[in-house]
């Protein structure tokens, strides 16, 4: 019997739909179970059902209360807090100019006020549990908490970023009709910190999973879509969306700030265009986005004027702090009231009379609030926001929330129902002479299949090793060799490729992010504090700093050195007697080992931050790699075993395994060391002359001889002692940390190797365990098939029958799934 269930019209029938189908499954197993317990009683069979009742309880509690999460992320100060405060209605999230957000900011809808500021390892501020704080008391305490780490950013390379939590009233949890959510789906928005917060591996790894499992709300800075700064901000905008791990498919994205377009600008729906075409192509998109335009402050002030509640019951809104937020919309929004209400007399005439009042102080009532809220809606673009969010809600709802929650069980009944299906084609041999066949059968090829995955082992770890080695030589002739033997080898092609773009990927951002403007900086006028504010950028900034400093230090301490532009290096030669020359020129020396030694610790923990950011086009890389290696595996069991249905069964046994997670991604890659020659050589100079008296001797006709007294100046020699040092100038520097990070990428290639192999033999060890047990559970069915057919074949054939038959009911309900959640 299969249930009947209509196709949902809205989330709540999803949900409903869902938990009942999920139900029958539990109750169908249970049943089937217990109908049958000595056919259940079989070691497989019995872990297996054991595993799905652990999944299903466990999906069945996710699905009672459900949560869904709406997370906002973008570029630099695009305004992502004012965001979250007008889509809550409330004043919690910190707001300022600079970048403020830090950590992992939750709000979650509840009807106690709660907030929870997690403890992190080396966390120097306050953390604990506090209730009943007022909204003001809220946004202070979070602040503050965001200003400590921003200030312990500033001395730490290494620290975890704050994980907050607050909990109370929402609005679209209280008027549900904005989402069109049913009751008993828990909300929570996420702010998010932009990328210039999160500069380490470490902060990223926290936040990747929470942008995965959300709806993103990705805001945009109006200020730089223009032709200057627009590459620069889609730029940013790949690197957000790629290193946060975002679902592209579940992303509104919204231009906020539009009221500082002015009158010489583009028309408006022009640059949304050209903007919307752009995003398409930068993030391959394959439709092209909707963007709206928007104004945050508006919305954010409008909102909190009156609060959480919905628009048809009375707003909970003090009257003084509803004037001061109405004062700040005449303020701050003013350009775009005039422009709303340009064409309509009325209504221009409605908003001046409104801010005369609210000048005067005088109490505004909630039906001119909600006047208010109404227009404020429509010019800010928050109309449109919350329509968009409804709509794209119940479009990934079921990958948001509902995959999620249940794939693990559906997953765990999948291979409880392929190993029933395996006993099932045992139970149709009705011959004692071809069950004794194929058990013999069975005892033989099973030896053959294990040389066969040995071999299979043993030849795959050539192939990787054969490829690796030529990626390790790291030049465009090796990476040839290596694609065809890929290709050749029929495995593992496309995942180099994924590989060799994000190993290219990684050096490209190393040299362009870091060794570049070092590099710059050397041969420009650029300060120490000009480079540090635009390394804050992509590093930590106790390491901007660390370099700012090595690289003035360096700078400066050159004023004894010439540059020989033919050998590329700075050189300075000096008496070694000279004490003050000699301390010059060691710490010359020691600025420079300072400035590499920097530059490798940057460089690597760059290097982390961004293999984190691909870790998820790694991961699958790896999970295809698993996927081919395992398939070869499968087609050898099918191959030998032809009269078993063992493929359905194999299949669902690498779907549990291959979830879990690869090995750590590698760390510590670059140690820069400098070309530094010191030599030291004795050197004759000559020091002056000195006076010398000579005689020259005289003749004249051979008689007459006499001497002559001469003197001459002849020169005084001296041995001098000096020291040389040569370093190498700012553009061999440079080339010697590329040369660096190319000798380094040949070793991570040697590293990507090893981690391919070791987590591809953590996948065969488990599938060939799980291997052994398919066939384990066959060879027991076979033996139990043979006694059946000696004692009691037609009662059991009959038996079985009727398992068949709840099998199939099993495989109904299965399929509802699937067509529910398609």
């Amino acid at each position: 019997m299969s249930i009947s269930i209509e196709t949902p019209s809205n989330v709540e029938d999803l949900l409903n739909n869902v938990r009942t189908l999920l139900d029958e499954l539990g109750n169908r197993v249970t049943e089937l179970a217990n109908a049958h317990p000595d056919i259940f009683d079989d070691v497989a069979l019995k872990s297996s059902v054991e595993g799905f009742r652990e999944a299903y309880r466990e999906a069945a509690e996710r699905l009672e209360h459900p949560t869904l999460s709406i997370a906002t992320l973008g570029t630099t100060s695009s305004g992502k807090s004012t965001i979250v405060n007008a889509l809550i209605g409330r004043r919690v999230a910190p707001i300022e100019r600079s970048e403020m957000s830090g950590g992992v900011l939750k709000f979650r809808a509840s009807d106690r006020s709660q907030l929870i500021i997690e403890e992190t390892p080396n966390a120097q501020w306050e953390t604990g549990e506090w209730t009943g704080l007022s909204d003001e008391e809220l946004y202070d305490r979070i602040q503050k908490v965001m200003l400590s780490y921003h200030e312990v950013r500033r001395r730490e390379a290494d620290c975890l970023a704050p994980q907050i939590t607050v909990k109370g009233a929402l609005l679209p949890a209280i008027d549900r009709t904005l989402l069109n959510l049913p009751p008993g789906i828990d909300l929570e928005f996420i702010d998010l910190p932009g990328l210039k917060s999160v500069q380490d591996r470490s902060n990223l790894e926290v936040i990747q999973p929470q942008v995965h499992k959300s709806c993103s709300v990705v805001a945009l800075d109006y200020a730089q879509v223009d032709e200057e700064h627009r590459q620069r901000l889609l730029k940013e905008l790949q690197e957000v969306v790629t290193f946060l791990n975002g679902r592209t498919d579940s992303m509104i994205f919204v231009l906020n700030r539009v009221d500082l377009r002015g009158s010489d600008d583009f028309p408006l729906e022009t640059q949304l265009e050209k903007l919307k075409q752009e995003i398409q192509s930068v993030l391959s998109l394959e439709h092209t986005p909707e963007v709206i335009p928007f104004n945050a402050q508006l919305l954010y002030y409008a909102q909190c004027a009156w609060g959480t509640n919905g628009g048809y019951t009375d707003s909970q809104i003090e009257p003084q702090k509803r004037l001061d937020l109405l004062r700040k919309i005449f303020k701050d929004c003013a350009s775009i009231i005039a422009e709303k209400t340009e064409d309509d007399e009325k209504l221009e005439n409605w908003f001046h009379n409104l801010r005369r009042q609210v000048r005067k102080e005088k109490e505004v009532d909630d039906e001119t609030m909600r006047i208010v809220l109404f227009y404020a809606l429509k010019w800010s673009g928050g109309e449109q926001l919350w329509n968009t969010l409804r709509y794209r809600l119940k479009e990934s709802f079921p990958q948001l929330v509902i995959l999620p929650a249940i794939q693990p069980a559906l997953r765990a009944f999948d291979a409880l129902l392929t190993k029933i299906g395996q006993v099932a084609e045992t139970r149709r041999i009705e011959k004692k002479e071809q069950v004794e066949a194929q058990l013999e059968n069975l005892n033989v090829e099973r030896k053959t299949l294990e040389r066969e995955i040995s071999k299979s082992k043993q030849g795959f770890e050539r192939f990787i090793n054969d490829v690796q080695r030529d990626l390790e030589e790291n030049t465009s002739e090796s990476r040839d060799r290596a694609i065809n033997k890929a290709q050749k080898k029929g495995i593992g092609l496309n995942e180099f490729k994924v590989l060799r773009s994000v190993v290219d990927a990684l050096r490209d951002d190393l040299n362009f992010k870091l060794i570049v403007p070092v590099e710059e900086s050397f041969d420009s006028k650029i300060s120490a504090y000009d480079l540090q504010d635009r390394l804050k950028e992509i590093i930590s900034p106790v390491i901007a700093e660390d370099i700012a400093r090595a690289f003035d230090r360096v700078k400066n301490s050159l004023s004894i050195f010439t540059r020989d532009r033919k050998t590329g290096c700075f050189v300075a030669k000096v008496e070694i007697k000279d004490k003050r020359k000699i301390s010059e020129l060691e710490e010359t020396e020691a600025a420079y080992r300072k400035l590499y030694k920097v530059m490798g610790y940057a460089l690597s923990k760059r290097a982390e931050f961004v293999l984190q950011g691909q870790v998820n086009r790694i991961k699958e890389a790896l999970v295809n790699f698993a996927e081919g290696e395992c398939n070869q595996i499968i087609e050898l069991v099918t191959e030998e075993f032809v009269d078993f249905a063992l493929r359905d069964a194999l299949e669902a046994e690498f779907k549990l395994i291959v979830d879990m997670n690869p090995p750590q991604i590698p760390d510590n890659f670059f140690e820069m060391i400098p070309s530094i020659q010191v030599s030291t050589e004795t050197q004759r100079e000559k020091v002056g002359t000195k006076r010398v008296e000579y005689e020259v001797k005289h003749s004249f006709l051979f008689f007459f001889k006499w001497t002559e007294k001469k003197y001459r100046n002849d020169p005084v020699y001296k041995d001098f002692e000096y020291r040389e040092l040569q370093l190498p100038d700012f553009i061999k520097m440079a080339s010697q940390w590329r040369d660096d990070i190319q000798t380094q990428e040949s070793e991570l290639w040697a590293k990507i190797g090893q981690w391919i192999i070791s987590y591809l033999d953590l996948i065969r060890d488990r599938f060939s365990e799980a291997n052994h047990q398919v066939l384990d559970l066959t060879d027991r069915s076979l033996q139990q098939q043979k006694r059946i057919i000696e004692q009691n074949f037609s009662e059991e054939k009959k038996r079985w029958q009727k398992l068949e038959s709840h099998r199939h009911s099993l495989l109904t309900i299965r399929k509802q799934f699937q067509d529910l959640l398609s």
